[in-house]
C-alpha cells in the first residue's frame, strides 16, 4: 500500500545532529606554584602570576578585592630552608619576600628581605604592613610612585620587655603590688641587655584593625617534629597608633 508506506515514512523523526563539544581551553601551567583566579562558577581560570621558579605559598585579598598581598620565595631557597628545618628536627616554616599582585597581573616586589610573618592590608586597602624581626615596614599599595616607611621597634620592645620581666619576677617572688601596671614609658639612661630579657622576642603576627591602629604580636615559637619539644611562650600583643603627617606645600 503506497499510502501506508508514505505515512510511515512521514512519521519517522528526522535524525538530529549531535551538539558540538567545545574543546577545553588551554590553561597556562608552571613547574612552581603560581596564583590563579577564576570566575565564581570555576570557569575562566588564568594565572595572575607568571614567574617560573618562584613559589607563591601565601596570599591575602585586599579588603576591596582589588589586589593581593603575597609571600614568594625561589625554588632553591625553599629547598634550602626545608633542608635546614629537617636537619634540626623542626617543622618547616617557609619564608618569603612580600609582593603586591593586582588582578591584571601587574606585580611589585615590596622588599628584598625574607620573612615568615604574613603581610596584612590596611582597612582602606591603601597600604600593606610586613614585619621583619623587630621592625614593621609599611608600603603603599596604590599609585604609580609608591613609597614605604620603616618603623624600628627594637628600643621600645626592649623597654617594654624589661618592665614585663620585672613585673613577672615580682609575681614569682610574691611581692606586694603585683597587679600594679608597669611604667613602660619611664626614662631609661641605657637600654637593657637583650640577652637578660626572656620576653624580648621577634614579631610573629600582625593585625591591622583600623586605619590608625596596627597590632603586633611578639613571642617565642619553636615547632618541632616531636611535639613534646615544641614551645610557645611569652606571647604578647603591642599596639601602634598612626597619626596624619604634615606635608610641605610647594611654592
Amino acid at each position: 500500500n503506497a499510502n501506508a508506506d508514505a505515512n510511515v515514512i512521514a512519521n519517522v523523526a528526522a535524525p538530529t545532529a549531535s551538539p558540538a563539544i567545545e574543546a577545553p581551553k588551554v590553561v597556562l601551567a608552571f613547574r612552581t606554584e603560581q596564583i590563579y583566579i577564576c570566575s565564581r562558577e570555576g570557569a575562566e581560570i588564568k594565572p595572575i602570576t607568571q614567574n617560573e621558579g618562584l613559589i607563591y605559598f601565601y596570599f591575602v585579598w585586599s579588603p576591596d578585592s582589588s589586589a593581593l598581598a603575597a609571600l614568594a620565595t625561589t625554588f632553591q631557597e625553599w629547598n634550602f630552608l626545608q633542608y635546614q628545618a629537617e636537619s634540626k628536627g623542626e617543622l618547616f616554616t617557609p619564608a618569603g619576600r612580600p609582593r603586591s599582585v593586582e588582578k591584571t597581573g601587574r606585580e611589585r616586589r615590596l622588599d628584598d628581605n625574607l620573612t615568615i610573618v604574613r603581610p596584612v592590608w590596611s582597612p582602606d586597602s591603601a597600604k600593606i604592613a610586613v614585619a621583619f624581626d623587630k621592625q614593621v615596614r609599611i608600603y603603599d599599595a596604590i599609585g604609580d610612585a609608591p613609597t614605604q616607611a620603616a618603623i624600628p621597634l627594637r628600643n621600645q620592645l626592649l623597654i617594654s620587655s624589661k618592665a614585663f620581666d620585672e613585673n613577672l619576677q615580682r609575681q614569682l617572688e610574691g611581692a606586694e603590688n603585683i597587679n600594679a601596671p608597669a611604667n613602660v614609658n619611664q626614662e631609661t639612661a641605657t637600654l637593657p641587655d637583650e640577652n637578660s630579657l626572656v620576653s624580648f622576642n621577634p614579631i610573629i603576627n600582625l593585625e591591622w584593625t583600623a586605619d590608625e591602629l596596627l597590632y603586633l604580636q611578639t613571642g617565642y615559637i619553636k615547632q618541632m617534629k616531636n611535639e613534646t619539644d615544641s614551645a610557645r611562650s611569652y606571647l604578647r600583643w603591642h599596639r601602634l597608633i598612626f597619626s596624619p603627617q604634615a606635608t610641605a606645600l610647594g611654592n
